[in-house]
């Protein structure tokens, strides 16, 4: 049933619907939380008053839930905490709007949809230009989504909710944020590598092996090591690749198939763990 909840919200969010605030606005909770840490204490403190403890409550509180009415107050809470999690704007939606403005030309409306979206500073002409929006684009992709949905399948809501309140906590300049900061890339050392193994079966294997090289088992920037991946896959990681809007419709429309690809990997694994573990 979590797979089917996870298809089903997937879907929600490719959909214009008119979301309540709590969840158009997650950071009116996230910022709520930030009270439980008491002012001037340690970032190891805040960290468990802010991450920790929410997380343990909110797995209780799922399994709590799914004892009664044979689960299905525990599967609505399930999808809307999910949609939370992942946001009520899906991330392929926004790449289909930014495709649009490329082939309508207009530079200004691209670069201020890019930046309203994923936060690309910039406009197209710039060196590197599209390799970067490429790379924020899959981070929001990789963070957000993909890594969120390998704790969702793997060990619950709980660890799913632990690891989005970590990685906000991580981005963020609030108490707690040092600690935040080395437990994300923990975290994220196991999606990222099957993130990169996702990106060479649907692109090209050989050469996303070759740019992650001997990089592959280090316990380094993963994000880095995602976006070397992922220019690899889309053959984009020289400096031939031209950056106006007529380029950005190619290499976003790439990116586009190239990130349903790994959704669709990333749904088979999703489905062979939960037939492996019952």
């Amino acid at each position: 049933m979590k797979l089917i909840v996870l298809l089903v919200v997937l879907a929600l969010r490719r959909v214009e619907i008119a979301w309540p605030m709590f969840l158009r606005e997650p950071n009116a909770l996230r910022q709520s939380l930030l009270a439980l840490a008491p002012r001037g204490g340690s970032d190891g403190i805040a960290w468990l008053l802010v991450v920790l403890v929410p997380a343990l409550v909110v797995g209780l509180l799922m399994v709590w839930l799914h004892d009664f009415l044979w689960g299905l107050p525990g599967w609505i809470a399930g999808g809307v905490l999910l949609l939370w999690m992942l946001g009520t704007d899906s991330e392929f939606r926004q790449l289909d709007e930014l495709v649009v403005r490329a082939r309508m030309n207009d530079e200004d409306e691209f670069a201020a949809l890019a930046e309203q979206q994923f936060d690309m500073q910039g406009a197209p002409g710039d060196d590197n230009y599209l390799q970067r929006l490429c790379e924020r684009i899959s981070g929001h992709e990789a963070g957000g989504l993909f890594a969120t949905l390998f704790f969702l399948v793997t060990l619950g809501y709980g660890a799913a909710f632990l690891y989005v309140l970590n990685r906000w906590l991580a981005h963020s300049d609030h108490p707690g944020n040092q600690w935040a900061r080395v437990c994300d890339t923990a975290f994220y050392w196991i999606p990222s590598r099957l993130l990169v193994l996702a990106l060479a079966l649907g692109g090209d294997f050989r050469r996303v092996m070759d740019a992650v090289d001997e990089r592959l088992w280090r316990l380094d920037d993963s994000h880095d090591l995602f976006a070397d991946a992922l220019l690899a896959a889309l053959d984009a990681d020289n400096d031939e690749v031209e950056q106006d809007l007529s380029s950005a419709v190619v290499l976003l429309e790439d990116l586009q198939s190239l990130l349903l690809r790994v959704l669709a990997i990333w749904l088979i694994f999703a489905a062979l763990w939960v037939l492996l573990v019952g």
